[in-house]
């Protein structure tokens, strides 16, 4: 699967490298669920709190902000589950990969814009 991923640098391309990088570990449903909660927890807090804020700020409503806050607290119990469901090690290896990337992916795009 590596190989079919585009080599430009842009932010797809890195998540793809990621999802890539995660899928060995992907062996049994717990894990399987454990990387989908690792994934999706960030985009769900924020997103959930960004959408929150825009209706909030539309409809001049401030309830809205709680569902926001809410969104964003479910994203922080979403990443203790996702730790507890892949195990430490798992984390560990995720986190170290995901830095060296991302580290990659920065390079990358400085020399393409530079040159």
């Amino acid at each position: 699967m590596d190989s079919k991923i585009s080599h430009k640098p842009n932010i797809c391309n890195l998540a793809a490298k990621l999802w890539a990088s995660m899928r060995p570990f992907a062996s049994n449903v717990k894990t399987r669920l454990g990387l989908f909660l690792f994934v999706v927890n960030f985009p769900f807090g924020y997103g959930g709190l960004l959408v929150t804020s825009a209706i909030s700020a539309s409809t001049k409503n401030p309830r809205w902000l709680i569902v926001g806050t809410c969104c964003y607290a479910l994203s922080w119990l979403m990443l203790g589950l996702a730790i507890l469901f892949l195990g430490a090690d798992t984390v560990r290896f995720l986190r170290t990969s995901g830095k060296r990337k991302w580290k990659a992916w920065r390079i990358a795009r400085k020399k393409r814009h530079t040159s």
